[in-house]
C-alpha cells in the first residue's frame, strides 16, 4: 500500500532530547562495530552521532510530547495492574 493510501492517521512530533541522545549512542556504537568492516559507513554513523550530540546539547530540556507521554503512562499502568493481580 502506498503511504498516501494508508487509512491510519499518523502524528509526528519533534524528537525529545532523550530520543536524540539514544540515537547518538546507537550511531556511535554502530561506528565502532562497522569500523573494521566498512569504514565509509562507520564514518557516516560517527558523523550522525556527533550531529545528534550537538543537537542534544543545543536543546537540553526538550521533552517528549504530552500526548505520547500520557498514552504511555496509561498503558504502563494498565500492564502493571494486570501483572500484579490487583483490580
Amino acid at each position: 500500500m502506498a503511504l498516501d493510501e494508508d487509512p491510519v492517521t499518523r502524528f509526528l512530533y519533534p524528537p525529545s532530547t532523550a530520543a536524540t541522545l539514544n540515537m547518538a549512542a546507537n550511531a556511535a556504537q554502530a561506528a565502532r562495530v562497522w569500523h573494521g568492516i566498512d569504514k565509509a559507513f562507520a564514518a557516516k554513523c560517527l558523523a550522525a552521532a556527533e550531529r545528534a550530540w550537538k543537537a542534544a546539547e543545543q536543546n537540553p530540556a526538550r521533552r517528549e510530547s504530552p500526548v505520547i507521554r500520557t498514552r504511555f503512562l496509561k498503558r504502563k499502568a494498565s500492564a502493571e495492574t494486570a501483572c500484579s493481580g490487583l483490580p
